[in-house]
């Protein structure tokens, strides 16, 4: 029978009947034999990939466990250095039976108006709270709906006419008028949808097309970050499908990202109204486990330690209004 590693510093933030189940170690044995599985913390400094080659030579399995749903992209990517990345409530393909994490109650807000800041902050209290559900979203003429699993969102639907996927085609150059036009009346022909439409007229690979999909839910979900006011209503849908995700940025860069879009005054105003708030690492490994931009440093966030004010904090590390706004959410 098989003898499991988890190899983590952060061995309190693993469910207790996965560390039950395991070894738990800081860092890799010297000796590692074939018999044994190598489950290795996504987030561990030192368990590079490079690292774990000699390992890999021996036959030895190496599974990444993350604490966050990995994307089809990501799992390709640690598939081509030959491991695998399990997410650890997916982890029945490593251990017999499924594992559950305690998932915190959080009280989700329902319905209410969408000021200029709120929608950040409605993205950190639904993300936070793992919600699954639909959200509908109106300012003036524009609806939106946006579908959420596990706290992120992962598709959405707009009736705002530049956002179709044909028309940001267009715009980017990718297609023509003629392309287009075409595609419409094929869909309609076939009942399937434009990008399908757009493959099968051999105007667009799937490669491209994905690449476009995923665009095309930045776009849309980063438009709302514009709006200066608006109203929103949350259902719960436990039961949501997820044939259909799409997922481009994680939701920090997304956030990150939109934060560009609010006018400076209005991010200064979130910090200095959190300035004198003490910065803790977050209880809950769901929240606190987010995987940053390369450009970020960090570092710094790994000095926080209860003992310093946002603005203390602000004070010796801060490079761009950014970074700390991405602590307050």
């Amino acid at each position: 029978m098989a003898k499991f590693l988890l190899v983590t510093l952060e061995a309190h933030t693993f469910p207790k009947n996965l560390l039950d189940r395991v070894e738990v170690l800081d860092f890799l044995p010297e000796d590692v034999h074939s018999d044994e599985v190598i489950l290795a913390d996504a987030l561990h400094p030192l368990l590079r990939s490079r690292d774990l080659a000699h390992l890999k030579e021996k036959g030895v399995k190496i599974y990444r466990i993350t604490r966050l749903p990995a994307s089809s992209l990501q799992r390709r990517n640690y598939l081509q250095v030959g491991e695998e990345l399990v997410f650890v409530e997916d982890s029945p393909t490593v251990l017999e039976g499924g594992l559950e994490i305690t998932v915190p109650d959080a009280p989700l807000p329902r319905k209410g108006p969408l000021r200029e800041t709120d929608w950040p902050l409605l993205l950190g209290i639904l993300h936070r709270a793992r919600a699954r559900g639909k959200l509908y979203l109106k300012s003036g003429p524009v609806k939106k709906l946006v579908y959420f699993a596990d706290g992120m969102p992962v598709q959405i639907k707009s009736n705002k006419a530049r956002e179709l996927l044909g028309k940001l085609l267009v715009e980017e150059g990718k297609i023509t008028e003629k392309d287009l036009e075409t595609s419409l009346k094929l869909m309609k022909d076939k009942n399937i949808l434009q990008g399908q439409a757009l493959v099968q007229m051999g105007v667009l690979s799937v490669k491209d097309l994905e690449t476009m999909l995923r665009r095309q839910w930045e776009i849309k979900l980063l438009d709302i970050f514009t709006w200066k006011e608006g109203d929103f209503m949350f259902k719960i849908d436990p039961g949501l499908s997820g044939d259909y995700w799409i997922t481009g940025s994680t939701l920090v860069e997304l956030i990150l990202k939109g934060l560009k879009l609010i006018p400076p005054a209005h991010v200064k105003k979130l910090i200095n109204d959190a300035k004198n708030f003490y910065l803790l690492p977050h209880p809950d490994p769901y929240s606190r486990f987010q995987p940053l931009p390369h450009h970020i440093n960090w570092t710094k966030f790994s000095t926080i330690d209860g003992q310093t004010t946002l603005e203390e904090f602000l004070d010796k590390h801060s490079s761009s209004v950014l970074e700390p706004t991405l602590i307050h959410i």
